[in-house]
């Protein structure tokens, strides 16, 4: 970006390059999809010693799908300050979470069994974190892999285990 003469600029930004690697568990993924990031100080629940948590998916890969997560202490344009959730779980960072998820993905929708839990966006609202995740679960309109697109919802008071809540989208990809 540049911000010469430009007075309706408000941010100026700096890309710092990769700031965390594709967490293990993501396979040949081609890394981290659809991310989104949000202050932990703003979670009910949250105790663990992180500043930010983010969510992604994977890029539409084979399987399931899911919701990964990665933690950052302090300044998260240091590398040297994330760690994805699976060390985060070795390390006893959650340890004050009766349950919890083993390791990533820290969220699968169950109830959409067969399609993908993907392309997550995560808010916090009244200290709960609402999750938005799509789901290729509708009906097939062609005999084939064409599939009403559906984005279900989901709820954590913890940040880390999630409720799913139900639909609140649905889109027929034959009408565009």
């Amino acid at each position: 970006l540049s911000v010469k003469e430009n007075t309706m600029l408000k941010y100026q930004f700096t890309d710092r390059g990769i700031v965390v690697e594709r967490p293990a568990s993501q396979g040949s993924n081609r890394g981290c999809f659809s991310p989104t990031i949000i202050p932990t100080a703003n979670i009910t629940g949250w105790q663990a010693p992180y500043d930010w948590i983010l969510y992604f998916s994977t890029d539409h890969v084979n399987g399931s799908g899911g919701t990964w997560a990665v933690l950052v202490s302090g300044d998260p344009t240091d590398s040297n300050n994330w760690v994805d959730y699976d060390t985060a779980i070795a390390n006893g960072d959650f340890d004050y979470l009766p349950s919890k998820p083993s390791g990533n993905p820290v969220y699968i929708d169950t109830v959409s069994a067969g399609t993908q839990t993907e392309t997550p966006c995560a808010r916090v609202i009244d200290g709960v974190v609402y999750l938005t995740t799509h789901n290729n679960s509708g009906p097939s309109y062609d005999g084939g892999d064409i599939r009403e697109q559906t984005t279900a919802i989901a709820t954590s008071s913890d940040g880390i285990n999630f409720t799913r809540q139900g639909y609140v989208l649905t889109y027929d990809p034959r009408f565009g």
